[in-house]
């Protein structure tokens, strides 16, 4: 099932090597540099204009990890989010585990593992969405999420 062809953009750059990966984005060496993402902390990263608008993450000179989120873009930059409300995930919430979200006390973050797809969400609004490869959710955790720990007022 195809929920945007946003997302179908950011899920072709998984497993491209950095020389393909940056061909397809126009980037050069450059526009890379080095970055953490939860728990892992020696990545490179380099940022991917629309339709993808957002970070890609390599590990070893291969993209691992596509983070998607509202702030990349001028608001007029087409992404997709503009599109998509989180009912339109909820089809995929019955697979998916629910984790605390590092967006705010109101937000959940989603993980479906097998479908290599994360999103953090209320009930109005999606901020991020992470697309990776299939994995297990103890996997996903060990290499993408830190728990943000319980929010206080």
């Amino acid at each position: 099932m195809s929920l945007s062809p946003s997302l179908d953009d950011a899920r072709a750059l998984l497993g491209l090597d950095r020389g393909d990966l940056m061909k397809r984005l126009g980037a050069s060496d450059a526009d890379l540099h080095y970055a953490e993402y939860g728990p892992s902390d020696d990545l490179e990263a380099v940022q991917a204009p629309p339709p993808v608008a957002g970070t890609v993450f390599l590990d070893n000179g291969r993209v691992v990890l596509v983070h998607l989120y509202r702030g990349f873009n001028p608001p007029a930059a087409p992404t997709i989010f503009g599109a998509m409300r989180p009912q339109t995930l909820s089809a995929f919430e019955s697979g998916a585990t629910r984790l605390r979200s590092s967006a705010g006390k109101l937000f959940n973050h989603y993980v479906d593992p097998a479908r290599g797809l994360a999103w953090s969400a209320d009930e109005e609004e999606i901020t991020s969405i992470e697309v990776f490869e299939p994995t297990d959710l103890e996997s996903y955790k060990a290499r993408f999420y830190e728990d943000p720990g319980p929010f206080y007022k």
